[in-house]
């Protein structure tokens, strides 16, 4: 609901219809409804008991969900400049900013995904710090711009010569495990953070890991590949996500939106079930080695996703529009 309402209100914005009104507020109602009081703040989590290094109860909140529903509010208080809706996205940064925290060094902490247990995940800690700093900016709570330039110099520390980002940060184990989704999101937040603060050293690490991401993540034709050395899975959230994130980038990095061209039309013609919905992704078969379309419709992984790869490009095509 969270990505189908930031969806809508980019729909609104684009086009002036009445209709995608009426769909955001539906989303907010269902979101308030759903959401998780806990500490002084307000969460989100997945309505289904879910497994990590600890079983997680149905309805716990996470930072993953949390930030995304907390992206939709933001969005709508950059729309209407609202202070309830400013009220409520504070709620949710802090809930954020209880998150358990690993103490890194004196500048830098990690935090986690769940209330539940501490662990270390480059692109998790990067949406709270995002969110975090532009809350704290917006409110003046400078102890949630301290905690973001923490959690960012524990990620950017972190990053690999080539300018990847494993999926797990230290002390975990390293995975070695650089997959595109998870790239493009450390990227987008990146993006988003130093348009927020400025930093050079957010600026440089991101063309690094956005040279790194471009060069190795795509087939000329626009197919996402899975990770730099497989092209299987093919998997319809690394489509929606690059999508998402290269129309975020096209304002500072000028012709970034024709990859994304390219990947909305090779999704479409390849992942598209005539009926409208997207399919899970293209696999290949561990016994007979071909690959295989998976055609579940999930809701969440695929449908809303590709509506805000969709709404992020129909959004930023309209800003080139307007300014030529």
């Amino acid at each position: 609901m969270g990505l189908l309402a930031s969806s809508y209100i980019d729909l609104f914005t684009t086009t002036g219809e009445k209709i995608y009104e009426e769909k955001i507020h539906h989303c907010f109602q269902l979101l308030n409804q759903n959401k998780v009081v806990i500490g002084k703040g307000i969460g989100w989590g997945y309505p289904f008991d879910w497994q990590s290094a600890k079983k997680i109860k149905a309805n716990t909140p996470n930072g993953i969900v949390s930030t995304a529903v907390g992206e939709a509010y933001w969005k709508y208080y950059q729309l209407t400049k609202d202070p309830t809706i400013l009220e409520v996205c504070s709620s949710i940064a802090l809930f954020l900013s209880e998150l358990p925290k690993d103490q890194i060094t004196d500048e830098q902490i990690c935090f986690s995904y769940t209330p539940l247990y501490t662990n270390h995940v480059h692109n998790l800690n990067l949406f709270v710090a995002e969110y975090l700093l532009k809350i704290g900016l917006e409110t003046g709570k400078q102890e949630m711009i301290n905690l973001s330039e923490k959690a960012v110099n524990y990620t950017l520390a972190a990053q690999e010569e080539n300018g990847a980002f494993d999926y797990n940060g230290p002390p975990e184990k390293p995975q070695h495990f650089y997959d595109n989704y998870h790239t493009s999101f450390v990227i987008r937040m990146l993006h988003s953070i130093y348009k927020l603060n400025k930093n050079k050293d957010v600026k440089s690490s991101l063309e690094r890991c956005l040279s790194h991401w471009k060069g190795n993540f795509f087939l000329d034709d626009g197919t996402p590949k899975f990770t730099p050395h497989r092209i299987h899975r093919i998997d319809i959230h690394s489509s929606a996500e690059a999508v998402n994130c290269l129309a975020q980038l096209e304002q500072d990095y000028p012709k970034s939106i024709e990859l994304a061209e390219k990947v909305l039309l090779w999704t479409i013609e390849n992942l598209q079930d005539k009926s409208g919905y997207f399919y899970h992704g293209i696999f290949k078969s561990r016994f007979i080695g071909k690959p295989f379309k998976s055609r579940i419709p999930y809701m969440r992984w695929g449908q809303a996703w590709m509506l805000k790869a969709f709404s992020s490009y129909m959004f930023t095509q309209k800003m080139i529009t307007s300014a030529t």
